[in-house]
């Protein structure tokens, strides 16, 4: 066995970012896209370790670690997903540049729809997006304690970035489940996240 070739992603590459790898690679079509020891996404020729693209995202959010990305196709147009903090960034798997007709100009912040009276912000898009179809499928980690926001799981449409369903983690009245909650937990409480 020989070292074919070596991808340094260039570590920590500002104060607030964490100084290892956690993502599994993907290889589609003999690039293999990955998240650096910066959380910034970034794609290689699978066959020589060459870069093609990689990130430069810059967003005030909190420190984590990104265990990976996902990639889309409708078979005329590829995109790769990735949490970046709060955010859930929508690229052409191509350039790695943000496609600017989904969410927000190539992003969505997941903190709003599932902000309440008295949570924090925390959120980490820390695991890559399930995909269905043209459903991105979206959990979370939140914080750990009376301050967190709701843990509900979400779809989007990964053309548009638009929200398409949320199940709620903490059913609220008329859903399943509400019975087995005391009163009125869903307004007082939140996590019960899905970290996928």
């Amino acid at each position: 066995l020989k070292e074919a070739w070596r991808y340094a992603s260039g570590g920590a590459d500002f104060e607030k970012s964490t100084t290892q790898i956690q993502c599994n690679p993907i290889i589609i079509n003999g690039i293999l896209y990955g998240v650096s020891a910066g959380s910034q996404a970034f794609a290689l020729n699978a066959k020589t370790g060459e870069q093609i693209w990689k990130t430069n995202i810059r967003n005030e959010t909190f420190n984590m670690t990104s265990r990976g990305l996902s990639y889309w196709t409708d078979g005329s147009e590829s995109r790769i997903f990735f949490g970046y903090g709060a955010y859930l960034y929508a690229l052409n798997a191509k350039t790695g540049k943000p496609i600017k007709s989904f969410g927000n100009k190539g992003e969505i912040y997941l903190v709003e729809g599932i902000d309440r009276p008295g949570a924090d912000e925390y959120l980490a898009l820390n695991t890559p997006v399930a995909i269905y179809k043209n459903l991105l499928i979206v959990g979370s980690r939140l914080a750990e304690s009376a301050t967190a926001l709701l843990g509900d799981i979400r779809a989007f449409d990964a053309i548009s970035g638009k929200l398409i369903w949320t199940f709620h983690t903490i059913p609220k009245p008329d859903e399943f489940g509400y019975d087995t909650w005391e009163k009125d937990n869903y307004q007082n409480l939140g996590g019960a996240n899905n970290w996928m």
